[in-house]
């Protein structure tokens, strides 16, 4: 594979980070959705396992998101090229967030921010994302949020390559 900008990720990806993810873009409809992701889209896990596939499912996991005031921050993005067509993205991505306090089943003190790496892989087809896998470091933005200090990503090590 190749690593390439955000700027020369594909389009579907674009929406997925910059109009979905990183706040909520109001313009965002079914439609919108719908650009981006393939009818039969599968997140492996489901965001939250319940929200079903597709474009109608990503939407209803938004709000979840959104209310952290979530933000991914691209770091890299490899292109891979594989059979049938379709192309392999994987995305590395910084993640910050803020909690109301509650998190995960977390009671906390206070509202705090957190940071955690996040790794997502998109198997995009005729410029629509078909497939999706991602992990984020949960277990850090739990740590961090029981913590007195500030967060730091991932214990400070860097994420280039």
């Amino acid at each position: 594979g190749k690593q390439i900008t955000k700027e020369e990720m594909p389009e579907c990806m674009k929406t997925l980070y910059h109009k979905g993810f990183n706040g909520g873009d109001p313009s965002l409809d079914l439609a919108g959705a719908k650009s981006a992701l393939h009818d039969d889209w599968i997140s492996h896990p489901s965001p939250d396992g319940k929200d079903g596939p597709g474009a109608e499912g990503w939407l209803k996991s938004l709000p979840f998101l959104h209310a952290m005031k979530s933000k991914f921050e691209t770091q890299m993005v490899l292109q891979v090229p594989c059979e049938n067509g379709m192309e392999k993205y994987v995305h590395v991505s910084s993640y910050t967030g803020s909690t109301d306090g509650k998190f995960l089943g977390l009671d906390l003190p206070a509202a705090k921010d957190f940071n955690v790496m996040a790794i997502d892989i998109h198997l995009v087809g005729e410029g629509k994302i078909k497939e999706s896998w991602h992990i984020e470091d949960w277990a850090s933005a739990m740590g961090q949020l029981m913590a007195d200090a500030p967060p730091q990503l991932h214990g400070g090590q860097p994420i280039g390559f």
